[in-house]
């Protein structure tokens, strides 16, 4: 038993490639896995579509070109200074005003 598409098979794998159809509706079509499918229309260079619809506008790019010049220094992202002491974590104010404020 072989492994590989009869030759009709492999011709209409191409030509519903060829018009555009998606990997899933040549699957549903012909009975043959997405699988297979794209490794014929890779072999013959024929472009492989997957599910939804093409992109009709050019892919963005990684970086945006808007990139900021601010040159005013980066606020920091924890407000109170980092200790390397090993004792006991001690809460900032912040919090101390919290729990005074919820415990009332």
């Amino acid at each position: 038993m072989s492994n590989v598409l009869d030759d009709d098979k492999q011709q209409e794998i191409r030509a519903l490639g060829r018009v555009g159809w998606t990997l899933s509706r040549i699957q549903e079509a012909t009975g043959v896995r997405r699988e297979t499918i794209s490794g014929y229309l890779k072999a013959a260079g024929i472009p492989v579509r997957g599910r939804g619809r093409p992109s009709e506008s050019k892919p963005k790019p990684a970086i945006s070109p808007e990139v900021s010049t601010d040159s005013r220094a980066a606020k920091p992202a924890i407000s109170q200074e980092v200790s390397t002491d090993s004792g006991p974590p001690q809460p900032c104010s912040s919090a101390r005003r919290f729990s005074a404020t919820a415990a009332s």
